[in-house]
């Protein structure tokens, strides 16, 4: 078989469409988990067993390779990589936010329920003006990262943002990360109440 050489233009559009394939899939595998995980809680895990078909190797394969990248980004531009990926991920969030309460058609404190899990809600420490999220071990994502020694990497890009996925959502709804597992804690908790 010849060997077919294509233009850096060629070549660079394959790779966007790669790219933006690979998200795309990553998005709609992570929207179908998260919504079976809400309606059915860690169980979904335990299929996913089952079948064969690991869910946290692909998001181990994801952080890694997000963390090869930001560290090689660190070592060519230093440590101020990591803020110029948080501000980026925060405008991401905060659009997101923005989304979903667009989708949601309101904007109330309930309807945040949905983005951080009700089987996460704590009813009893929770009323109609604050809500209390909590999650113990921490997201499959935060166990991996720390298994991985990512936590510093994907804190920044996950456990920081939080406040402004919903600010997103609603700018008088505040947003306190009490505790992250990524940051030692047991836990990750969050508190959620309108100004």
């Amino acid at each position: 078989m010849d060997c077919v050489k294509v233009s850096t233009k060629e070549e660079l559009r394959e790779l966007e469409f790669a790219y933006e394939l690979h998200e795309f899939q990553m998005n709609r595998l992570e929207r179908i988990i998260t919504s079976l995980r809400d309606r059915y809680g860690d169980e979904v895990f335990e299929v996913y067993k089952e079948i064969k078909v690991s869910y946290n190797e692909l998001l181990r394969w994801y952080l890694i390779h997000t963390f090869d990248i930001v560290s090689a980004m660190k070592t060519r531009f230093g440590g101020e990589v990591l803020n110029v990926i948080h501000d980026a991920e925060i405008e991401d969030v905060v659009r997101e936010g923005k989304s979903f309460a667009k989708n949601c058609g309101q904007n109330t404190l309930n309807n945040i329920i949905p983005l951080f899990g009700e089987h996460n809600l704590v009813k009893e420490e929770s009323c109609e003006k604050a809500l209390l999220f909590r999650q113990e071990n921490g997201c499959p994502m935060s166990r991996i990262s720390k298994e991985e020694g990512l936590e510093e990497v994907m804190c920044r890009l996950h456990c920081s943002v939080d406040p402004y996925l919903v600010k997103g959502f609603n700018e008088n709804i505040i947003c306190e990360v009490r505790k992250s597992h990524l940051l030692g804690d047991e836990i990750c908790e969050w508190y959620i109440y309108e100004k």
